[in-house]
């Protein structure tokens, strides 16, 4: 370089020496003298360099590199003859990668719209025009997730048929509907619900009116109220009933879990998974899996839970701890860190710890138990689960209902919220004095509300 050739000559030249044929070419197109001698020159090298580049990053397919370079070197002089034919080629190769990356996410986006909607034959098909990429994985996983969900329902529907359980058949097609209502086996299988179905007496005579109005609210004939598959227990438990629960915000579309929080409007899906449950991520509009962690390590694929582990949905301000405090029950309980302001918007209670209610629930003034209630006045009480509602069974006690409506099934004692469970005591002399002795008090009697929730 020259004595009197400008500052940006020696710069460019030694990022040249470097092989940084881009960084010459930028200090160079900034320089006060771009008719200068040197600068014309040593542009024209950086060109040279940049158009070699260039078509080792073409020969390579990548093409956004090979294209911001040769669109560089045609800053530093215009091109011509093989250059420009290679500048050509450049962009022609990229606008038909932009194009069929266009193509892919619309695609992408139909089979996203078309799972939401229940359309899983149709999103199948979607889903096969696509590569195997990140994103089209994710969404091929919620495909296969929806799919084993509708064989576990329909299969289910089908024992409770053979059982000739129409309630539980009803219940099951009704979440097989939820995932996929226009799957030809449930069509098929609604009309054979249907068809075993009772038909209803379409004239009651004078005298049954007159006893039907007679009797007393408690044994009136009546069916419960209305059920959403959820109730809070003793004011502070809420226990869900599904196999599959969707923890987000209130306003979540489906959100069985509604937590008032830094969470997503469907943040996470907890779902039954043959023996076990397992979490998974929803994703955002972007295609992104959800901030959800497992004993701190950030998951974005389906993960099978283990007795003890800790999840953390979004922040730090959401942190649970998954149990299965009872060997051979499928039934599990999310604890909430109550020490943190996470509040679950359930009513004015406040909800400690969720319950995925599946074969029975176990509470007991000890472990092991599902909950554990120390002033409970018995030494076991198990909720379980039959089409007419909810049984007890009570050990060292007893037990019966108080509610607004019939008793489902009188000789099982089966029903469902609202209604609270009064439980006394049987314990001996001796016992009644270990729960005085342990500071438990003599719990003779002890009420249990079941509330919608």
């Amino acid at each position: 370089m020259g004595i009197f050739d400008p500052h940006e000559c020696r710069v460019a030249a030694e990022y040249l020496r470097q092989g940084a044929a881009d960084e010459a070419a930028r200090v160079l197109l900034q320089c006060r003298y771009p008719h200068h001698k040197a600068v014309v020159e040593l542009k024209l090298q950086a060109c040279q360099v940049l158009v070699q580049q260039a078509k080792a990053l073409f020969d390579d397919h990548q093409l956004q590199a090979a294209l911001e370079l040769i669109e560089l070197a045609g800053k530093c002089r215009p091109l011509a003859g093989e250059d420009q034919k290679l500048y050509l080629e450049i962009c022609s190769a990229w606008e038909k990668q932009n194009r069929k990356h266009q193509w892919k996410q619309k695609h992408l986006d139909q089979a996203e719209q078309l799972l939401q909607q229940g359309r899983l034959h149709t999103a199948d098909e979607v889903i096969k025009l696509l590569d195997s990429s990140t994103s089209v994985g994710l969404v091929r996983q919620e495909l296969q997730l929806k799919q084993c969900q509708l064989e576990r329902y329909l299969e289910q529907c089908q024992e409770a048929l053979q059982r000739k359980d129409l309630q539980a058949a009803k219940r099951f097609l009704k979440k097989a509907q939820e995932v996929c209502p226009d799957d030809p086996r449930v069509l098929k299988l609604l009309h054979e619900i249907a068809a075993q179905e009772p038909k209803k007496l379409e004239e009651t005579t004078s005298e049954e009116k007159f006893q039907q109005k007679g009797e007393s609210a408690v044994f009136r004939s009546s069916r419960p109220e209305p059920f959403r598959g959820r109730f809070v227990l003793d004011r502070r438990n809420l226990v869900l009933l599904d196999a599959q629960v969707c923890i987000g915000t209130p306003r979540g579309k489906g959100v069985q879990i509604p937590v008032l929080g830094p969470l997503r409007g469907r943040h996470a899906i907890l779902y039954l998974d043959g023996p076990g449950w397992s979490v998974v991520p929803c994703r955002n509009a972007r295609g992104q899996a959800c901030p959800v962690q497992i004993n701190s390590n950030q998951i974005s694929a389906p993960c099978t839970l283990k007795d003890g582990d800790r999840i953390q949905f979004g922040s730090s301000r959401c942190r649970w701890r998954f149990r299965l405090p009872v060997p051979h029950s499928q039934t599990a309980v999310l604890e909430l860190d109550l020490n943190l302001e996470t509040t679950v918007a359930v009513g004015s209670v406040r909800i400690s710890q969720v319950v995925l209610f599946q074969d029975q629930l176990v509470l007991a003034p000890r472990p092991p138990a599902h909950l554990i209630v120390p002033e409970l006045p018995c030494q076991q009480l198990k909720l379980t689960l039959s089409p007419q509602g909810i049984k007890f069974e009570v050990q060292g006690g007893t037990a019966w209902w108080e509610c607004r409506q019939e008793l489902q099934d009188q000789q099982s004692r089966a029903t469902w919220p609202p209604a609270c469970l009064n439980v006394e005591s049987e314990l001996d002399e001796a016992a009644r004095l270990g729960m005085i002795a342990a500071g438990r008090g003599d719990q003779g009697l002890m009420s249990l509300p079941f509330d919608p929730a």
